[in-house]
């Protein structure tokens, strides 16, 4: 089992559930079923051992809920998650800080970007939330320039602060898209899970696409989401083009946005210097009299 090292932030006095996924040494998720999981965490006024519920297929996951008065203080602690198996073997799954913040402020967090980007009226489970960051750290983890390591992987300070953000936009988009994809099995006499139902009321009319969707008053701030303004574009569309923006600027390919655009570099063939590149060079590297 490899330990792995993951910062987070809580904001103060607040009450909120933290999941963490669980992966052996080989990246394939670790089952701790028959397991007892603790996250102990030395804080200022002696260590406080929260005990941390199992859930997942074959028991992947485990997650903890921080509440007052542990987080009653703004402070910096340093946290493990300690798994003790059926034989009494003790396994540190994770370790790293936990930062106790007076307010929101600017952080790397990834659950608290998305708190703040998201539209209001929103609610997006906490579950769906770590699931997918975590497709996306995976998909992007190679895509970035330097790579992210195995063992940075759910670092969110290893990654870089524009990547943070694309992704928080990411799993906001894919939560518009379930609801979205959920609205019209319903229009077609479907059904859907309560999990799949969480975010607003039932479909009141759908025309031809995402866009074009019309939901009941208790949904009204997913109804404004999918309404076309007077310029054609929703502020679903537009942010998926705000997604694309961020991605061409770190250079990362995404299916939804196509293929990059070339650099404006015009390449030098083998063999051939073309005449203005050349006084360029010699500009550059010697100057003009």
């Amino acid at each position: 089992m490899i330990t792995r090292n993951l910062d987070f932030s809580i904001l103060i006095s607040s009450t909120v559930s933290r999941k963490f996924f669980v992966l052996d040494e080989l990246l394939t998720p670790y089952s701790m079923t028959g397991a007892t999981v603790v996250l102990v965490a030395e804080a200022i006024s002696g260590d406080v051992t929260i005990a941390g519920v199992l859930s997942g297929t074959d028991n992947t996951e485990v997650a903890f809920s921080f509440a007052p008065p542990f987080t009653n203080t703004a402070e910096q602690l340093s946290y493990e998650v300690i798994e003790t198996d059926i034989a009494g073997d003790q396994n540190i799954l994770y370790t790293g800080l936990i930062t106790i913040r007076t307010s929101h402020g600017f952080t790397a967090d990834l659950m608290a970007l998305i708190a703040n980007l998201k539209p209001p009226g929103i609610t997006i489970a906490p579950d769906f939330q770590t699931q997918q960051i975590f497709y996306w750290r995976l998909y992007l983890q190679k895509l970035i320039t330097p790579n992210i390591s195995d063992g940075e992987l759910e670092l969110d300070s290893s990654w870089p602060p524009l990547v943070n953000f694309l992704i928080a936009h990411l799993v906001i988009h894919d939560f518009l898209q379930k609801y979205a994809r959920k609205a019209y099995i319903e229009m077609l006499g479907g059904s859907t899970t309560s999990e799949e139902s969480q975010g607003g009321g039932g479909i009141k009319k759908i025309e031809t696409g995402p866009t074009s969707v019309e939901f009941y008053d208790t949904s009204s701030a997913l109804t404004s989401i999918f309404k076309q303004g007077s310029q054609g574009d929703s502020p679903f569309d537009q942010m998926a083009k705000d997604i694309c923006q961020l991605a061409a600027r770190l250079r990362i390919y995404l299916p939804m946005c196509g293929q990059l655009a070339h650099s404006p570099f015009v390449p030098i063939k083998a063999g051939r210097l073309h005449r203005d590149n050349m006084i360029q060079i010699l500009v550059d590297n010697y100057g003009q009299d």
